[in-house]
């Protein structure tokens, strides 16, 4: 169910989808109208969409946690009923970038947020959309837009 802040963070999605940079910096028309398709989905998909990511948010928290101890995290524990979006902050323009049709990157392209959690500032945060809007990726930043190896199939993972 939609928090408070998430429906403000969702806001700041929508202003950061306007800002949105391409990869590469000039695409070509095709590539233009799949970026645009891409942040439209993403778009539409509001609150519900993002509210999708919130499992994903938990995954990688309490991987980390067990990982390192709740004690190490730099924050105190969260709860099960706690706001885990009240940890999040995505204020980089998100960027778009073409998929290359090959097993671990099947969509034509992609939209990748980066941002900051509290648990682990070292790494942060990345979530990307595919075309449609589905979430795809959720973890610490790798640069990369889909999980592979251990992780293929996976939305959330290292």
């Amino acid at each position: 169910m939609p928090t408070d802040r998430l429906r403000a963070v969702t806001e700041q999605v929508a202003g950061l989808l306007e800002r949105a940079e391409t990869e590469p910096d000039h695409p070509t028309e095709p590539e233009r109208v799949l970026f645009a398709e891409a942040l439209a989905a993403v778009r539409a998909g509001g609150v519900d969409l993002l509210d999708t990511v919130t499992p994903h948010l938990w995954a990688y928290y309490r991987d980390l946690a067990e990982a390192c101890g709740e004690d190490n995290l730099g924050m105190d524990p969260l709860a099960d009923g706690d706001d885990i979006w009240e940890h999040v902050e995505l204020t980089r323009s998100p960027r778009v970038s073409p998929g290359f049709g090959a097993p671990d990157e099947p969509s034509p392209c992609y939209v990748s947020f980066e941002g900051e959690v509290s648990w682990e500032p070292e790494h942060g945060l990345q979530v990307v959309f595919d075309h449609s809007g589905a979430v795809c990726r959720v973890g610490p930043y790798s640069g990369r837009l889909t999980n592979t190896g251990p992780f293929a199939g996976a939305v959330y993972g290292w």
